[in-house]
């Protein structure tokens, strides 16, 4: 054929038929067949979990974007959710995509980030957690326009009025009536206490196309001072509510690259002496954060993040995980170290001793939490961390006397408290 009637014209190739047939080789079947069984075992139990993931993503988006050539401090990162009839979208304007993510969103493992504690493609699930909503997803990114088919890309016309800084996906509901009943609770359900340990989003705009017609924003705003960091939570739909937080930072190397423990106390306004001031409020639940919240209450009474290793649905801690320990270990050391700064800036009342771990009781037979216990006491004995009635004078445990008579106060001042006790450091806990 090819004397007789010359050289065959070769079909062009498409944008991504390259990239899908090398995805297809009987090498790559085989890899993705185990994969995939790894996949199912693993599915969320949570149908609307895939919302943290998206968030996720679009954090290390802006982490590829800003992470290297630095940032405003004070401009805002925003990512949106608008749920539809028949749609849900979620947009963004981080990093936008390259080749090496198009592969990365379609594999069952990301290559790019197995390696990576926490990253999307830990597992390999994260990003495609939106199966359980959607059976083809739509991209568009910068120069990527395509929606996902049997796991392979196809190229699609890019939307008309999308900013060229921006990315959308779009994710066609399979099941309308109930996916958008669980995708509306989920968004819904949002708590503004999710953005305290993201670096980077700053604003959550959700909209809910119904009868409703709901709409929300939750806006972090922080100052950063030398100590810590200032967190102050707003939403829309609460707009007299403000959750202020104060957190603490320390720097942690996970195989040569440097990750961040952090701590949260909630802030609460309190009345005394007809004067208003901040103290430390203790939690009731006191969920532990990789990131986002996971199911477990550390009964501590503020909040810890850390980089751990966790389940492949993020809910939990992976158990007996060497790495897991160091983080908590590095935790308590930041606990620590916080008390001082505490202290030195006048928030170490009454009020904020009671919102620290220090009875062990309260978390069971759990080492991981009692070790925060046994640092707290070991640091009220060897440190002036104890406020006394003497504004600004703090002591340790030993030289600490309490009462709940505050006329033996009155009668037994500093001088007749140091005789009696023969010491003239003694003084009377606040």
């Amino acid at each position: 054929i090819r004397q007789g009637y010359g050289r065959i014209k070769e079909k062009a190739m498409g944008k991504y038929d390259k990239m899908n047939k090398e995805m297809i080789s009987p090498e790559a079947n085989e890899k993705r067949s185990k994969k995939f069984q790894e996949l199912v075992k693993n599915l969320y139990v949570d149908k609307s979990h895939f919302i943290y993931e998206l968030l996720q993503n679009a954090e290390d988006q802006f982490e590829k974007k800003y992470g290297t050539i630095g940032s405003n401090i004070n401009e805002k990162h925003t990512v949106k959710f608008a749920l539809y009839k028949d749609r849900l979208e979620f947009q963004h304007n981080g990093q936008l995509f390259n080749d090496d993510d198009v592969k990365n969103i379609i594999e069952y493992l990301s290559e790019s980030k197995k390696h990576t504690p926490n990253a999307i493609g830990k597992f390999g699930i994260g990003f495609k957690s939106v199966y359980t909503i959607t059976e083809y997803p739509r991209i568009h990114s910068g120069n990527h326009n395509f929606k996902i088919k049997s796991l392979q890309a196809e190229e699609i016309e890019p939307l008309v009025n999308l900013k060229k800084d921006q990315t959308k996906f779009i994710f066609p509901l399979k099941d309308a009536s109930d996916c958008f009943k669980t995708i509306s609770d989920g968004l819904r359900g949002i708590n503004k206490n999710e953005l305290i340990f993201l670096k980077w989003i700053s604003q959550l705009e959700i909209t809910i196309n119904d009868d409703d017609s709901y709409a929300n924003t939750i806006q972090k705003d922080f100052v950063i001072s030398k100590d810590y960091t200032t967190v102050v939570l707003t939403e829309t739909q609460d707009l007299h509510k403000e959750i202020k937080w104060i957190v603490f930072e320390k720097k942690i190397t996970d195989e040569n690259v440097e990750r961040l423990v952090k701590i949260a106390y909630k802030i609460k306004k309190s009345d005394d002496d007809n004067k208003s001031r901040e103290q430390i409020e203790r939690l009731l639940h006191s969920p532990i954060f990789s990131y986002f919240s996971t199911k477990i209450d550390s009964k501590i009474g503020f909040l810890i993040h850390a980089p751990f290793h966790t389940t492949p649905s993020r809910d939990a801690l992976k158990d007996n995980d060497s790495w897991n320990a160091t983080c908590f270990s590095e935790l308590v050391n930041l606990l620590c170290a916080s008390l001082d700064q505490l202290r030195d800036s006048g928030l170490l009342t009454a009020s904020a001793i009671r919102a620290l771990p220090i009875h062990s009781e309260h978390f069971d037979d759990s080492y991981q939490y009692k070790i925060f216990t046994d640092a707290v006491l070991n640091s009220f004995k060897t440190k002036k961390l104890i406020p006394t009635v003497e504004p600004g004078v703090f002591v340790e445990s030993k030289k600490a006397r309490m009462t709940t008579s505050g006329q033996m106060k009155e009668v037994f001042k500093k001088e007749l408290l140091s005789f009696i006790f023969g010491n003239p450091d003694f003084r009377w806990v606040t």
